[in-house]
């Protein structure tokens, strides 16, 4: 067992350690948490338990936060120096002084570096949004008979709004780059794009009255659905309805302050201007958003009254018990389990002569779901670029199809250099867009980038399981048609 953890923590860049016990008579060498425990079943299989600690902390900032505020395992990978998860602890480690200020020199770098950069990336991610918002801050206002003034929402079509794939994006995007959900404050701080801080914090918004309601459920007594839709309506029509305000300022301004360590509100929405609630974020999507992280379904009768904003929200209580028609379990699988069937779904789909685009649909989302869960799969990040390859493959107008899929690629390459099928799959896709631009320039373009991404697959091993020329004609093709095109253009 101590083999199999060495190694468990060389793969999570841990830092191992000396460790005293209580009486500091010997000394034991820990690859991982003191708190872990390692038995063997009788099954002759190794089991561990208490992990909740297998990650290094962060600085601390509180007292205590050393047990649960902990660092990402993308961001602990990628850390120059191993890091040790006892750090700040009361354990007796021999260097222990070291490994704490490498933990304040790491968390130091997560938010002063990484996050930083990661907030100006953002404004280019390719969101399914709109995009910029322009507003006249109260520009006209309207009478409300509960608060004095309610600001008129921005006209813009809810279909443009943030939906539940962009916040998704948002939250795999900040783990890919080890990045907690803890500091969307921060991230909101360093964005500079008026609707990546309505979307940051409509997030924040979301997950703050995800955990009221969250911690009501388990103080009730009666768990039937009855009672559960009337404890969701009463949280939703605190947060939507226009005696609404003192939730807002009593109750969810102060938590946000606290949950995101006083970052992501500035000081004119703590004064009211703008409007926390009218201006600052996406009203239309924050009800979907808390509806996915709790786990409930509302009906289409109310959905279809949220996009009249204004009207639904001047209500003193917009929300019926019946307008919640499902509450639903979340649950979560390791992310193995969402590629195995993604895998299993995209095989049925290249197979099937009648049902291929629903079976390469179900793929796609279940390697969707996989890289929630982990995303820094490059394996699902592959195999969602090739479903969506094949799904396009062969029909008219899929160019947009096959450029996300070169997307998905990348995004596994920047996780995996030597990623040798995403550099091939990546070469076929600019060749088929080479077969489809009519425009001999671009054209060539696409057949520049296929010879590039081929020559570098070329000097990568493959796999066991790989065959080593199986590209070799595509990239004798591309060869090819480069000459063919060039010669037409010479003439």
């Amino acid at each position: 067992m101590n083999e199999k953890m060495a190694l468990a923590s060389k793969i999570l860049n841990l830092a191992p350690e000396y460790v005293a016990d209580t009486e500091e008579l010997r000394r034991h060498y820990m690859s991982a948490s003191c708190d872990i425990e390692g038995h063997k079943g009788k099954d002759n299989r190794f089991y561990l338990v208490d992990t909740a600690r297998a990650l290094p902390p962060a600085a601390p900032k509180s007292s205590g936060s050393f047990l649960y505020q902990l660092l990402r395992p993308e961001f602990v990978r990628s850390n120059p120096l191993p890091l040790c998860p006892d750090s700040f602890s009361g354990f007796n480690l021999q260097n222990k002084e070291i490994h704490n200020e490498e933990i304040r020199e790491a968390t130091h770098r997560l938010e002063n570096t990484i996050i930083p950069r990661f907030a100006e990336s953002l404004s280019s991610f390719p969101f399914n949004f709109i995009g910029p918002l322009k507003t006249d801050h109260l520009s006209q206002l309207s009478q409300d008979s509960s608060c004095g003034l309610l600001p008129e929402l921005p006209k813009i079509n809810p279909d443009l709004w943030p939906r539940k794939q962009d916040f998704n994006q948002l939250v795999m995007q900040m783990h890919r780059s080890g990045i907690n959900l803890r500091y969307l404050g921060k991230v909101r701080h360093h964005s500079e794009m008026d609707h990546l801080h309505r979307l940051l914090l409509t997030e924040m918004v979301a997950r703050i009255v995800k955990h009221r309601i969250r911690k009501a459920m388990r103080n009730l007594k009666d768990s039937s659905d009855a009672v559960l839709f009337e404890l969701i309506t009463d949280f939703l029509n605190r947060v939507f309805s226009k005696n609404s305000l003192q939730f807002w300022q009593n109750e969810v301004l102060p938590e946000l302050e606290q949950r995101y360590s006083g970052w992501g509100v500035s000081q004119e929405e703590r004064e009211g201007t703008p409007n926390l609630k009218y201006e600052s974020i996406f009203i239309y999507s924050l009800g979907k958003r808390i509806a996915n992280l709790v786990g409930f379904k509302l009906s289409k009768s109310v959905r279809a009254a949220m996009r009249k904003q204004e009207k639904f929200i001047s209500q003193a209580k917009p929300f019926k018990p019946e307008h919640v028609i499902k509450v639903y379990p979340i649950v979560k699988h390791i992310h193995r389990i969402y590629f195995e069937e993604g895998h299993a779904l995209s095989r049925l789909a290249a197979s099937s002569e009648t049902n291929s685009d629903v079976l390469f649909d179900q793929a796609v989302k279940k390697y969707q779901e996989s890289l929630l869960l982990k995303p820094d799969d490059y394996r699902s990040l592959i195999n969602l670029g090739l479903s969506l390859y094949l799904k396009a493959k062969g029909k008219t107008n899929n160019a947009s199809s096959i450029r996300e899929a070169i997307e998905h690629f990348q995004q596994a390459l920047e996780i995996e250099p030597k990623a040798r099928m995403a550099l091939i799959h990546t070469g076929t896709c600019h060749m088929d867009l080479a077969k489809s631009e009519l425009n001999s320039e671009k054209s060539i373009h696409h057949i520049t980038c296929a010879l590039k991404t081929y020559e570098m697959a070329s000097e990568i091993s493959p796999k066991p399981n790989e065959c080593v020329s199986d590209f070799l004609c595509d990239w004798g093709l591309a060869l090819a048609t480069q000459s063919s095109l060039l010669s037409k253009i010479g003439q």
